[in-house]
C-alpha cells in the first residue's frame, strides 16, 4: 500500500513537470512561427543578438526534446490516473475486508466455544473413573472421620454421664431430707436415675442422654417419632400389602380412633396439670421487663470500638420476664437462648470462625464487649453461617443487663464480603423487623410504635452436634415496639450516610420487645418434680404414640425414579413417610412434563441428586398435614411451589423479589428442611427435587411451597400453571408492555404464555420467533402478530428484528436456553431503552456475553424465575383468570399419557407437535 502511494506522489511531480513543458511546446506551435521570413509588424523591435538560423536550430532541437518527453510523460499521467483508481478500489477492500474480518473473529469465537464445549463433552468420559476413584478416596475417609468423631463422643458423653449421676446424687439427698418423711410416695420414685426408670418400665439403654431426673420431660419428641419411624421404616410385605387393599375401609377406621387420639391426649394433659398443682409447682415469678441503659449512665448504641464514640442501635430487646431458660446464654442448654435462635434459624459462627471485629456496649452495667455474635444460617444448619459470612445477610450482637437479666441486641442486614459487610440502606431497621416478624411468623413491612403481634415458632438444641439426639422447644413470642428510648436522628450512629434512605435517619427510634414463652419441649418448672408427673403420663403417651403412628402411616405408591443420569426413568413402588412440623403430604393428580426435568436428567444441572423423583409442574390434592400447619387442610386443592414463599425472609419481606431463600439450602440437596428424605424405594433413601417431586403419586412438601388453589379450576389443566405457563405469562405481565414492541424468541409452552400475556399486557405488536414453522399456528392464535424463522432469512436475527421494527425492540423475552439466542435478543433491542429478559435455562457451564456498548447504550439484561409470580400469594390469583377465561390454558394441554408411559410423554416433550404433555398420576 506504501508503495503505490510512493510512485502516485512521484507521477504527480513528473506530471507537473511535463506539463510546463509542454504549454511551452504548444505555444510555440500555435504562434507557427516562419523562421526563414521576416516579420514586417516586428521591424522595428530590436534584433536578437543571435544568428537567426542559429536560434532556429536551437528551437527546433528543444522542440524535438520536448516531443520525445512528452510520450512518457503521457504515459505517467495515465500511470497515475490508473494507481489513483487502484487506490480508491483498495481502500473499498481494505473496509470490505475489515467488515469481514470483524464477522469471521465473531463466528471463530462461537465456533471455539462449541469445539471446548465438545472437548469437554468428550473428555468427560475419560475422566468419569478417576473422579470416582476420588469420590471414593474422599468418602472412605469422611466415614473414618466419623466413626473417629462419635467414639471420641461417646468417651466424652460416658465422662459426662458420670460427673451428672454424682451431681444427681447429691441432688436427689438433698431433695429427700427437704421433702421428709411424709412424702415417703415420691422417695421410691426418687432414689436415683436407674430407679426411676425401673419405677416408668424403661430400661436404663433408653434413658435419654441428659439424665437430671428428666427421664420423660421430651416424651413426644424422644418416643413419639421414634415409634412413627418404626412404622414407616418398615416397607409392606406381600401379605400386608394385600391386607391394606382396601383403603376405604382402614380410613374409616383410622378416622373412628383419630378422636380416640385426641381424647387421649387432653387427657394426658389434665393429668399432667393436676398433678403439677398437687405437688406445688409454680411458674417462675414475674421479672422486670428491662431497665433503660440511661439511666445509669448507658445508651442505646453500642460503640464500634474502644476509640470511636459512633456505633449501632441496641434495637431489639429480648423482655427480662421471658422464660428463664430463655435468659441462659448457654449452648449446653436445651431450650436456652441459642435453641430459640434457632427456631429464627440464627446459629453461632461455624467452627468459630469470625469475620471483623467486636462491638463494646453500656446496658447499664458498664462499657463491656459484646457476648457473642449470631448469624442467620440460610436454613443450614450445617455451615450455613459461612454463606452469611460471605455473601451477607442478617446477624445480631447481644449483651445481657445484669440487673434484669434482659438481653440487648444490636440487629442489622449487611452485604456481601466485597462491599466490606457494609449495612444496606435502611439496614438496621430492615434488620430488626425481618427478625420481629420471624419470630412471631407474620412479616413486618413497616414497623410503628403500637404495633402489636404473636406467633410461634420451633428450634432443635443438638447433643454434641449428633443429630440422633435432636430435642425440639416451640416458642410463643410476644411483640411489641416501644419509642421515645433511642433518638431518631444520625447522631453518632455508624455508617449514617450510607444506611439513611430518602434523607431519614438510619434509625426510626423503635425498639422491638420480644418477651419469649416456651410452649412445649420445655417444663418451666423444677425438673426432678416433672419427671414424676410424666411418669404418671406415660400410660396415656404410651397410647398417643401407637395411636399417631396409626393414624400417620407411611404411604406405599408408585413413583418414576431416575436412578442415574442419562437413563430412562423406572416406574417403582417406593414408600412415603408422613408429614413432619410444617410438612404436607399431598396426592398428586396430573404433573405437567417440562424441559427443566428433561435438563435434569441429563445431571448437568445442580437440582438432581441421584436417586431422585423429578417433577416439579403439578396439581394435587393435600392427603394430611404436619404440626404447625394451620393454613392448609387435608382435602384442599393445591399447586407445588418450586419457589416458595415463607413471607418472613430477607427476600419475601424486601418485596422486590420472589426468590424466597428459605428452603434453598437443603432444596438443592434434594432434602427437606430438616436434611432428610421423606422418600425411600427398596430400602434405599431417594431424593426430593426442586422441593416438589411431582412424577410419585404422593409427595412431601414443605407448608412454604404449596399453593392453595379453586377446586372449580381442573388440576389436569391447572396443573400447568406450575412452572411453564406461569413462567411465560408473568415474565410478560410484570413487565410494562403497553402500547410498545415484544419479541418472544421460542415458541413452546414458555414462550406462547409469553405472548398471551405480552397480549394481555397490551403489547401493540408482538414478534413470535422459532426455527419450527410449525408453531406459526399456535403462536398467531395466542396473540402474536408477527412469525419470524430464523432458518427462512438470509441475515441475521437480531438484523432482521432490527430492521422490520424500525431501529430494535422495546422488549425481548427468551424461553429457550441457548446463550447465543440471549445474545441476539438482547442486540435486538431498541438502544437507550430496550429490555431482554431471559426466563429459558441453559447448561451450567454456558456463559452469556456481549459486547459493552450494547450495555453502556442503555440496553438492560435481566432474568426472571416463575415470570416473577409469588407462589402462595399470587398464583392463586392466575388460576382465577383461568377460570374467568382471561388467560388460556386448555390449548396448552395437546397430549396425555399414564405414569407408565412417563418416558413416552418426553419423547412428546422433543418432538415439536407437543406444546404440553400432562400425565395422569392415577
Amino acid at each position: 500500500m506504501e508503495d503505490i502511494q510512493q510512485q502516485s506522489f512521484t507521477f504527480a511531480d513528473d506530471t507537473q513537470h511535463a506539463l510546463s513543458l509542454n504549454d511551452l511546446a504548444r505555444r510555440e506551435e500555435e504562434e507557427d512561427v516562419d523562421l526563414n521570413v521576416d516579420n514586417p509588424e516586428h521591424d522595428d523591435e530590436p534584433q536578437h543578438p543571435a544568428h537567426p538560423a542559429q536560434r532556429v536550430q536551437a528551437l527546433q532541437a528543444e522542440l524535438k526534446a520536448l516531443r520525445k518527453f512528452r510520450e512518457p510523460l503521457q504515459k505517467s499521467v495515465d500511470a497515475l490516473c490508473i494507481a489513483q483508481t487502484h487506490n480508491h478500489r483498495l481502500a473499498e477492500r481494505v473496509e470490505q475486508t475489515s467488515t469481514l474480518l470483524d464477522e469471521y473473529t465473531r463466528i471463530l469465537g462461537q465456533q471455539e466455544h462449541t469445539r471446548n464445549l465438545m472437548l469437554n463433552e468428550h473428555w468427560k468420559g475419560a475422566t468419569d473413573d478417576m473422579r470416582v476413584q476420588e469420590h471414593r478416596q474422599r468418602e472412605n475417609q469422611r466415614i473414618q472421620r466419623e466413626a473417629e468423631a462419635q467414639e471420641s463422643r461417646r468417651r466424652q458423653a460416658e465422662e459426662a454421664e458420670t460427673e451428672r449421676n454424682r451431681v444427681e446424687s447429691e441432688k436427689d439427698a438433698q431433695l429427700r431430707a427437704a421433702m421428709g418423711a411424709n412424702e415417703g410416695v415420691l422417695e421410691g420414685a426418687l432414689e436415683g436415675p436407674e430407679a426411676r426408670l425401673r419405677l416408668l418400665h424403661i430400661p436404663p439403654r433408653r434413658r435419654p442422654n441428659r439424665a437430671r431426673n428428666r427421664a420423660f420431660r421430651h416424651l413426644d419428641r424422644e418416643y413419639l417419632p421414634h415409634a412413627a419411624l418404626a412404622v414407616r421404616a418398615t416397607p409392606l410385605a406381600p401379605a400386608e400389602a394385600a391386607q391394606h387393599a382396601d383403603n376405604n375401609m382402614y380410613s374409616n377406621i383410622c378416622i373412628s380412633i383419630y378422636p380416640f387420639f385426641l381424647l387421649i391426649t387432653a387427657m394426658r394433659g389434665l393429668i399432667l396439670a393436676g398433678i403439677a398443682a398437687l405437688l406445688g409447682l409454680s411458674q417462675p415469678s414475674q421479672a422486670k421487663a428491662f431497665n433503660d441503659p440511661a439511666e445509669n449512665g448507658g445508651r442505646w448504641l453500642t460503640r464500634a470500638n474502644s476509640d470511636d464514640e459512633v456505633g449501632e442501635p441496641l434495637n431489639i430487646v429480648i423482655s427480662g420476664d421471658s422464660d428463664p431458660l430463655v435468659m441462659q446464654v448457654d449452648d449446653s442448654t436445651p431450650g436456652g437462648f441459642y435453641t430459640y435462635w434457632d427456631s429464627l434459624h440464627f446459629q453461632q459462627e461455624f467452627a468459630g470462625i469470625h469475620l471483623g471485629g467486636d462491638q463494646l456496649a453500656n446496658v447499664g452495667d458498664g462499657l463491656v464487649a459484646q457476648q457473642g455474635i449470631l448469624r442467620y444460617n440460610y436454613n443450614d444448619r450445617n455451615g450455613g453461617t459461612l454463606y452469611e459470612s460471605r455473601n451477607g445477610g442478617n446477624h445480631i450482637r447481644y449483651w445481657n443487663q445484669s440487673s434484669t437479666n434482659a438481653l440487648f441486641i444490636a440487629a442489622s442486614a449487611e452485604m456481601d464480603k466485597e462491599a466490606n459487610h457494609m449495612i444496606i440502606p435502611n439496614g438496621y431497621n430492615l434488620g430488626r423487623d425481618w427478625i420481629a416478624g420471624n419470630a412471631t411468623a407474620k412479616a413486618i413491612n413497616n414497623a410503628t410504635a403500637d404495633l402489636t403481634q404473636k406467633g410461634q415458632t420451633v428450634g432443635y438444641w443438638t447433643r454434641n452436634g449428633d443429630a440422633a439426639t435432636n430435642v425440639s422447644f416451640t416458642y410463643e413470642t410476644e411483640l411489641s415496639f416501644k419509642s421515645n428510648l433511642t433518638t431518631y436522628n444520625s447522631s453518632m450512629v455508624n455508617h449514617n450516610e450510607q444506611v439513611s434512605v430518602n434523607g431519614n435517619p438510619p434509625q426510626d427510634g423503635l425498639v422491638a420487645l420480644l418477651k419469649v414463652s416456651i410452649k412445649s419441649g420445655n417444663n418451666q418448672v423444677n425438673a426432678d418434680s416433672w419427671a414424676v408427673a410424666h411418669g404418671v403420663s406415660y400410660v396415656f403417651a404410651t397410647l398417643s404414640v401407637i395411636l399417631s403412628a396409626i393414624y400417620l402411616q407411611v404411604i406405599t405408591c408408585k413413583a418414576a425414579v431416575a436412578w442415574e443420569a442419562n437413563t430412562p426413568l423406572v416406574v417403582e413402588e417406593i414408600q412415603v413417610s408422613p408429614p413432619l412440623r410444617d410438612e404436607v403430604r399431598v396426592r398428586v393428580e396430573h404433573t405437567g412434563v417440562c424441559h427443566t426435568d428433561a435438563f435434569a436428567m441429563t445431571g448437568k444441572d445442580l437440582l438432581s441428586n441421584f436417586p431422585c423423583i423429578l417433577g416439579h409442574e403439578g396439581g394435587a390434592v393435600v392427603e394430611s398435614v404436619g404440626e404447625g400447619v394451620d393454613d392448609i387442610a387435608p382435602g384442599d386443592h393445591v399447586i407445588p411451589l418450586y419457589i416458595s414463599e415463607c413471607t418472613s425472609c430477607t427476600f419475601c419481606i424486601s418485596g422486590k423479589t420472589n426468590l424466597c431463600q428459605r428452603l434453598v439450602a437443603t432444596q438443592y440437596k434434594g432434602l427437606m428442611s430438616d436434611g432428610s428424605t421423606r422418600f425411600s424405594c427398596r430400602g434405599t433413601p431417594v431424593n426430593h427435587f426442586m422441593g416438589t417431586s411431582t412424577f410419585a403419586q404422593y409427595s412431601v412438601l414443605s407448608r412454604h411451597s404449596v399453593a392453595v388453589v379453586d377446586k372449580k379450576a381442573p388440576l389436569q389443566k391447572a396443573c400447568l400453571l406450575g412452572c411453564g405457563i406461569t413462567t411465560g405469562y408473568g415474565a410478560a405481565t410484570k413487565q410494562k408492555v403497553q402500547g410498545e414492541t415484544v419479541a418472544v424468541l421460542g415458541a413452546g409452552c414458555v414462550g406462547l404464555a409469553a405472548v398471551q400475556g405480552a397480549k394481555a399486557a397490551g403489547a401493540r405488536r408482538i414478534i413470535a420467533v422459532d426455527t419450527n414453522s410449525n408453531k406459526e399456528q399456535h403462536a398467531l392464535k395466542h396473540g402474536a402478530t408477527d412469525f419470524v424463522n430464523p432458518l427462512h432469512i438470509d441475515r441475521t436475527i437480531e438484523s432482521h428484528l432490527i430492521d422490520i421494527t424500525g431501529g430494535g425492540l422495546d422488549h425481548t423475552i427468551v424461553c429457550i436456553g441457548n446463550v447465543g439466542v440471549m445474545r441476539s435478543a438482547l442486540e435486538a433491542c431498541h438502544k437507550g431503552w430496550g429490555q431482554s429478559v431471559i426466563i429459558g435455562l441453559a447448561p451450567m457451564s454456558d456463559e452469556i456475553s456481549t459486547n459493552p456498548l450494547q450495555l453502556i447504550t442503555g440496553r438492560v439484561w435481566k432474568g426472571s424465575v416463575f415470570g416473577g409470580v409469588k407462589g402462595k400469594s399470587e398464583l392463586p390469583g392466575i388460576v382465577v383468570d383461568y377460570l374467568n377465561n382471561k388467560l388460556d390454558v386448555d390449548s396448552f394441554h395437546t397430549h396425555t399419557r399414564s405414569l407408565s408411559e412417563m418416558n413416552e410423554a418426553f419423547e412428546h416433550l422433543h418432538g415439536g407437535e407437543c406444546v404440553r404433555c400432562v400425565v395422569d398420576m392415577s
